[in-house]
C-alpha cells in the first residue's frame, strides 16, 4: 500500500475503495466516483497551490453517509519502514520525521494532516489493519472518521519551523503550467484540427515532462528509478528551453556535470537526490559522454553564459566524491574519454555497450571494440560542434545493408544527420525518401525497417534486441522520441505539412484519425512507444508486413515517466513555432503547413511572455518581415543549408512588447 487510501464500512466491515467505477484527471486534480450497492460517493484530490499542500475531499451523492477510515502509508527518505512520532491535537495530527529521515537535514520535518468536515474519532497504527486488531509494525497510521455527508483532509509537509517559513504559496500552481505554451488559428479544415490538438495537449506534456525533471519516477515505476543521463540531457532541458527558464537550465547542468566521473565519463543513470547520491560510475552506452555536451552547447547558444564554465563542480569518485575543477576542466574531461574511445588510426568512437537504442546491446566484448555505430559519429559530430566553431569534416553514411543483421535502415543517423546540418540538401533529400519509404509505419517514423531477428533465447550479435520477449519501446521499433527526433528533422528541411503531422501523431488525442488501427488510449498522458499487439516475437517477425499495412492494431506503450515530453515541446516551440534564444538575439524561424493559414503562439522568453502572429504564405517558412506594433524589428538572415533561414532580431526590440500583449508579427515567405 502506497501513500493515502480511504476505506468505509458499508455495515460488512472496512473496505478499500479501489478501482473506481469512474475516473478523470486534470492537471492538478483527479476525481473518482464509486458505485457500491447503493451508495454513490465521490473522492476529489487537488493541489491548487505551489506550495505543496495536498486536500483530499469525500461526499456521499447518493445513500446515507457512513464511517470512513483514512491510511496514510508512509516513507520517509532515509528511514524506509519507521513511521514516526504522531502528535493529535483536536480535527489535526502531526506525524514528525524520525531522525534518519532526509539524511538530518531538515531535523524539523513534518507532515501535517487536518480533518474537516467530521469527527475525527481515533488516531491508531497499523493494527486497524487487521481482522486480530494486532499491529505488524507497517509505517501506517489510521484515522477513524465518523460518518458526514462531506469531509475532507488536508496534507502539508513542511521542513521548516514555523507556519510560513517555508515557500509562499501562489494562488495558482499547476493551473499555471498549461499556459506556458498556447497555439490559435482561425483557419478551419485538417490542418487547423491538427494545430488545436497540438494545443490541448502542451498543458499535458508539460506535466508529464516536470514529473520526469522532478521526481525519477513513472507510472509503471513508482517504486524506484533514477535519471538516465541521456535521458535528462534531453526532456528537462526540451523542457527549460521551451519556457526560456534559463537559470534551471544552468542549475541541471551543474547537477548533470557533478555525476560526472573523474575520468571524464558518465553513469548510465543517477540519482539527484542528495540522500540518494552513490558516487559510482559503471560502464555505460558509448553515446552517453555526448549528450552533456551537446546539452551544455545548447545553453551556452542560447544564453552566451561562459561564466558558467568557471563554476567549480565536484566529481563522481569511486565510492566517494572526488576532486573539484571548473566545469571547463569537467568538458576537458570529457574530451579526453571520448578520445579513449576511438577506434584504432580512425577518430570514430566504439559502440561500446551500445547507442541510444538500449535493445542493441553487442553480446560479444571483441564486437563492442571493433564496430562503431553511424548514429554515436553523427552525434559526437553535433555535440562538439556545439562547443567549437570548427570540428573537422566528417563523412557520416547513414544507410547501408547489413547481411549478417537483416536490418538495411536505421532512422536515427538520418535525421540526427540532418537535424545536425551534416549533409547536403541533395544527401538530406534522399535519405528523407528513404523514410519515407522504409522506416514509416502507420504510426509514425520507426526506428529500423524490420524488427532484429529473436531466436527463442540464444543471442548473437544483441543482447535485448534478441533475447527480449516483449515486443515493444526499442524493440517494438516504433519508439515515439526517436519519431519526435525525425519531427525536429523535418522542421529544418522546411516540411511544414509533415512537421504537423508527425507531432499530431505523437499526440493521443483524437489518434485514430490520423492512425486508424491505434487501440483505445489514455488521452491526456505521454506514451513512449506505440507497440504492436503481437502475441509473441514470433507472430511479430513474421506478421510485421501486417503492421505495416494497418492490419494490427497498435496499443501505447509506458506512459509519462519519459524524456519524449519536453522533447516534445521543445521541437513545438523551437522547430515549429520557431523561437530560439541566441545571446543577446531572439531568433525567428517558423515552419508552418501552409494551410493553416495564420497561426497565434504564445511562449514564454527570458524576457517575458511573448505573443506572435505568424502568417504562413506559400512556403511556411523563410520570414520576409518581422514587425510589432506595425513597426519593423532589426533582423539578421540564418544560415541553413536546406531552405531559406530564419531571422535573429536584438532581444532588447523583443523585450519592449513582451508582457504586453502586443504581438510580434512574423511574414513567411
Amino acid at each position: 500500500m502506497h501513500g493515502l487510501r480511504v476505506a468505509i464500512d458499508l455495515g460488512q466491515g472496512w473496505q478499500l475503495m479501489g478501482t473506481p467505477s469512474l475516473w478523470r484527471s486534470a492537471l492538478d486534480s483527479a476525481t473518482w466516483w464509486y458505485a457500491v450497492d447503493d451508495h454513490l460517493l465521490r473522492v476529489h484530490a487537488d493541489g491548487p497551490t505551489a506550495d505543496g499542500r495536498c486536500r483530499v475531499a469525500v461526499e456521499t451523492l447518493q445513500g446515507e453517509p457512513v464511517p470512513s477510515m483514512v491510511l496514510l502509508a508512509l516513507d520517509w527518505s532515509g528511514a524506509p519502514g519507521a513511521t514516526g512520532d504522531v502528535d493529535v491535537a483536536g480535527g489535526a495530527l502531526t506525524v514528525r520525521a524520525p531522525a534518519d529521515a532526509l539524511s538530518g537535514a531538515a531535523p524539523d520535518a513534518r507532515l501535517e494532516v487536518r480533518v474537516d468536515g467530521c469527527e475525527l474519532k481515533e488516531v491508531g497504527d497499523d493494527a486497524a489493519l487487521f481482522s486480530d486488531g494486532t499491529s505488524r509494525g507497517e509505517p501506517v497510521v489510521t484515522m477513524r472518521l465518523g460518518a458526514a455527508r462531506s469531509w475532507s483532509v488536508e496534507l502539508t509537509a513542511r521542513t521548516t519551523g514555523a507556519d510560513g517559513d517555508g515557500p509562499p504559496a501562489r494562488e495558482r500552481g499547476w493551473s499555471d503550467v498549461g499556459r506556458m505554451v498556447g497555439l490559435g488559428t482561425e483557419a478551419a479544415g485538417p490542418a487547423a484540427d491538427l494545430l488545436r490538438r497540438l494545443d490541448a495537449i502542451t498543458g499535458w506534456y508539460a506535466h508529464d515532462a516536470l514529473v520526469h525533471y522532478l521526481s525519477p519516477r513513472g507510472l509503471e515505476q513508482h517504486t524506484g528509478g533514477a535519471w538516465g543521463t541521456r535521458d535528462v540531457c534531453q526532456g528537462p532541458v526540451g523542457l527549460l528551453r521551451a519556457w526560456g527558464a534559463h537559470p534551471q537550465w544552468r542549475e541541471l547542468l551543474l547537477l548533470i556535470f557533478r555525476a560526472q566521473h573523474e575520468r571524464g565519463d558518465w553513469p548510465q543513470a543517477f540519482d539527484f537526490l542528495p540522500a540518494h547520491r552513490v558516487d559510482v560510475v559503471d560502464t555505460a552506452h558509448g553515446n552517453v559522454v555526448y549528450w552533456p555536451l551537446l546539452a551544455l552547447g545548447q545553453y551556452l547558444v542560447a544564453t552566451a553564459d561562459h561564466g558558467i564554465l568557471d563554476e567549480d563542480v565536484t566529481f563522481t569518485g569511486d565510492g566517494s566524491p572526488g576532486s573539484t575543477a571548473s566545469l571547463l576542466h569537467h568538458v576537458q574531461r570529457a574530451l579526453d574519454a571520448v578520445e579513449s574511445t576511438f577506434v584504432g588510426g580512425y577518430s570514430l568512437p566504439a559502440y561500446g555497450h551500445g547507442d541510444w537504442n538500449d535493445s542493441l546491446q553487442p553480446a560479444d566484448p571483441g564486437l563492442a571494440r571493433q564496430m562503431v555505430s553511424t548514429w554515436t559519429v553523427v552525434l559526437q559530430a553535433e555535440a562538439l560542434r556545439r562547443l567549437a566553431d570548427v570540428v573537422g569534416e566528417r563523412h557520416v553514411e547513414t544507410a547501408s545493408r547489413d547481411d549478417r543483421t537483416g536490418l538495411h535502415y536505421s532512422l536515427l543517423p538520418m535525421i540526427h544527420a540532418i537535424a545536425g546540418d551534416l549533409l547536403s540538401p541533395e544527401e538530406a533529400r534522399a535519405h528523407l525518401a528513404i523514410v519515407a519509404e522504409h522506416l514509416t509505419g502507420p504510426d509514425g517514423a520507426r526506428l529500423f525497417d524490420r524488427p532484429v531477428a529473436y531466436r527463442g533465447g540464444p543471442v548473437e550479435m544483441f543482447q535485448r534486441a534478441e533475447a527480449s520477449t516483449f515486443f515493444g519501446r526499442e524493440i517494438g521499433i516504433m519508439y515515439v522520441h526517436a519519431h519526435l527526433r525525425y519531427a525536429e528533422a523535418l522542421a529544418r528541411v522546411g516540411d511544414g505539412a509533415g512537421l504537423l503531422r508527425a507531432l499530431a501523431r505523437a499526440v493521443p488525442i483524437g489518434v485514430t484519425d490520423l492512425v486508424p488501427s491505434a487501440a483505445p488510449r489514455q488521452a491526456n498522458a505521454y506514451s513512449s512507444s506505440s507497440d504492436g499487439a503481437f502475441a509473441d516475437r514470433y507472430q511479430a517477425s513474421r506478421d510485421y508486413d501486417q503492421l505495416l499495412a494497418g492490419e494490427v492494431a497498435l496499443e501505447a506503450g509506458w506512459r509519462v515517466y519519459s524524456s519524449g515530453p519536453g522533447l516534445f515541446l521543445e521541437v513545438l516551440t523551437q522547430g515549429m513555432v520557431g523561437l530560439r534564444h541566441a545571446g543577446d538575439e531572439l531568433e525567428l524561424d517558423p515552419v508552418l503547413d501552409p494551410a493553416l493559414g495564420s497561426v497565434s503562439a504564445t511562449l514564454e522568453t527570458s524576457v517575458g511572455a511573448l505573443r506572435v502572429e505568424i502568417r504562413a504564405g506559400e512556403a511556411g517558412f523563410g520570414p520576409v518581415s518581422v514587425t510589432a506594433g506595425a513597426r519593423p524589428l532589426s533582423v539578421r538572415r540564418l544560415e541553413n543549408p536546406y531552405r531559406v533561414g530564419g531571422v535573429a532580431v536584438p532581444i532588447s526590440e523583443v523585450a519592449a512588447v513582451a508582457g504586453t500583449g502586443e504581438p510580434v508579427v512574423i511574414q513567411l515567405g
